[in-house]
């Protein structure tokens, strides 16, 4: 969840009508806020940017570039995707029944191909992509049409969650940059606007029909750009000046932008960019700037070109040149930043120094190696690097696999179960961050009194996870608790959303073994398009729209591995002597738990700590 301390309510009108409204922006917030744990960040894909992945894979199978076995996890998703997407099966309608047998096809033949047959799958992209095509314009149509009808509905939360889901990244898919669809939501649901009607929400998703503009974006730089002549950096595209391009109505920000400095000296402007908003723009000016860069780089090794990061957007619509306007874009957080350093330096370091405890030489050998590419992630420019660094420091800490396995198969059979887990208790350790973040401190006192008022004999002993269990299994057993737990949440719209969001996972242990696989196999599913992805930067020197997303998804992966290893050999009193023994385990650990889930039980006091926190 956002910080609700960040967001302005006080022009919202008091009325119960603009709940589900403002359960809509607080949610677009939380999806696009930088440190959102990845459970509930804005998702990569929907239904249709899922289908057009398959088209461009499909078509990279052909080519050779990719293994056509890669095809059949991205189908599995389509599958699982357009089961609950209410927004696709509104648009497909009868023509659902044809998706479907057109990807059982491709997936069948997936299955027995070997290369020497992939010239099979041409006659499949045809008709792939014409349900690309049918998709591009509808899709976003009827994704529109369902948000506003929604907010006369404020009750029917989990669609208006849905509904966000596939927002987001239906906006990116169409060229708006994740800093662009964030700003927008903060300032015109957080900002001056009087919200006072859900009609409103119309001119919230007006900021997105946007049409492409022409841009050109400058950037302060330092002398060193200056030893090349006028007819090279023409021929590169770009201008040099001391002179910062003017605009009609400076503001505050853009007299910031002009000042000079010993460091940066001139201003340097890339032309005719085109993109649907300043961030995409400033990212797409520093991208051209960084080959440059590499291109300097690769005849004049000792170069010092460099500029500072903030970007001056002077833009207008294609076909209006007259009118400009003007934005200085600041640049995005890394994804590789994304993840907050803990707060206590030194305990950091005391887990780092056990991770080395007790364990054998190859083991240590290849701990230090993975943590090396981890760092050499963090220091690198490029998402597209960062991302081969950082896939490249996960597989250094696995085994090799047999000689039977594909590299691939035995990463993700390791992997997810080790990303698995601990899973609930993620979810759980995320509500009690939220509690304290959203509510008073009294009230949040009010609230874990109910656990010691009800279990006096366990509660000094219990940490927060195990507060916070059996807080949910009174809310879920007593309805006089579930009301006053309610009241001391009051109007914390989103909070006591996901309150009870959780609480029905907690119901029983099939609720709890269903989120977990639900989980594993989103798991699996992105591991395997990070691969794929690594592959085509690797083998293909292809960039990816959504790398970023993958970076952050990934370096995610590592610290929740890294911190598993850590937890287990703590636990275990550092009985494990290599790497692969702890892995095993947790995944055994992991497979027990599930089994465990089989049968169905309410979940309870006596048996919290087995099914919720998979303890023995």
């Amino acid at each position: 969840m956002g910080n609700k301390k960040g967001l302005n309510y006080s022009n919202w009108s008091i009325d119960e009508n603009l709940e589900g409204m403002k359960f809509f922006a607080e949610i677009q917030n939380e999806m696009l806020f930088h440190y959102t744990i990845d459970s509930y960040r804005a998702y990569t894909f929907n239904s249709h940017t899922l289908i057009n992945e398959l088209n461009d894979v499909l078509k990279e199978v052909i080519n050779g570039f990719i293994d056509a076995k890669a095809l059949i996890p991205i189908i599995e998703e389509i599958n699982n995707s357009t089961k609950n997407d209410f927004v696709i099966r509104a648009i497909l309608n009868n023509k659902s029944n044809v998706l479907s047998k057109l990807l059982e096809t491709i997936k069948n033949l997936a299955s027995e191909s070997n290369r020497q047959d992939y010239y099979k799958f041409e006659k499949y992209v045809v008709e792939l992509e014409s349900f690309c095509s049918f998709l591009d314009y509808r899709y976003f149509a009827e994704l529109k049409s369902q948000i506003v009808n929604i907010m006369q509905n404020p009750k029917e939360k989990d669609k208006i969650i849905q509904l966000s889901q596939y927002l987001i990244p239906e906006l990116i898919f169409a060229g708006f940059s994740k800093e662009y669809i964030y700003s927008k939501n903060k300032d015109f649901f957080f900002g001056q606007n009087s919200i006072n009607n859900i009609s409103q929400i119309k001119d919230f998703i007006k900021f997105f029909e946007n049409q492409d503009k022409y841009y050109e974006v400058s950037f302060k730089v330092n002398s060193d750009f200056c030893n090349f002549t006028d007819k090279l950096l023409e021929g590169f595209k770009i201008y040099i000046s001391k002179e910062c391009p003017k605009v009609n109505t400076p503001t505050w920000h853009y007299n910031e932008f002009t000042r000079l400095n010993e460091g940066y000296s001139h201003f340097l402007t890339i032309k005719e960019i085109i993109a649907k908003d300043p961030y995409s723009a400033r990212t797409d000016g520093e991208k051209y700037l960084d080959q440059l860069f590499d291109f300097i780089r690769y005849f004049i090794h000792d170069s010092k070109c460099s500029w500072d990061n903030y970007g001056l957007c002077i833009f207008h619509e294609i076909n209006d040149e007259e009118n400009k306007d003007f934005f200085v874009a600041r640049p995005s957080i890394s994804p590789m930043l994304k993840i907050k350093d803990d707060k206590d330096t030194n305990e950091a370091l005391m887990k780092s120094i056990r991770l080395f405890v007790h364990l054998d030489s190859t083991s240590i050998y290849r701990l230090y190696n993975s943590l090396n590419l981890h760092s050499c992630a963090i220091s690198s420019e490029t998402p597209e690097n960062q991302l081969i660094s950082l896939w490249t420091a996960l597989e250094t800490l696995l085994p090799p696999p047999g000689n039977s396995k594909a590299r691939i198969t035995h990463f993700v059979s390791t992997m997810y179960p080790i990303l698995g887990r601990d899973y609930i208790i993620k979810l759980i350790t995320d509500l009690i961050r939220n509690i304290y973040l959203y509510l008073e401190k009294d009230k949040v006192q009010t609230l874990f009194s109910l656990v010691e008022t009800n279990y006096p004999e366990l509660y000094s002993e219990l940490q927060p996870v195990e507060k916070c269990s059996l807080l949910i299994i009174l809310y879920n057993n007593d309805s006089n608790i579930k009301k006053e737990i309610n009241e001391v949440i009051g109007d914390n719209v989103l909070l006591r959303n996901r309150f009870y969001a959780i609480s029905q996972i907690l119901k029983d242990t099939n609720s709890i073994k269903e989120k977990i696989e639900s989980h594993n196999n989103r798991v699996k599913w992105h591991l395997q398009r990070i691969y794929r992805a690594r592959n085509l930067i690797t083998h293909k020197g292809e960039g990816l729209a959504y790398v970023s997303d993958l970076l952050e998804n990934t370096h995610n992966y590592y610290h929740t591995i890294i911190d598993l290893i850590i937890k287990t050999q703590k636990e275990h009193n550092n009985q494990f002597k290599n790497i692969g023994s702890i892995f095993n385990f947790i995944k055994m650990e992991h497979e027990l738990h599930l089994d465990s889930l089989k049968e169905k039980q309410d979940i309870t006091k006596e048996n919290y700590k087995k099914y919720v926190l998979g303890e023995e």
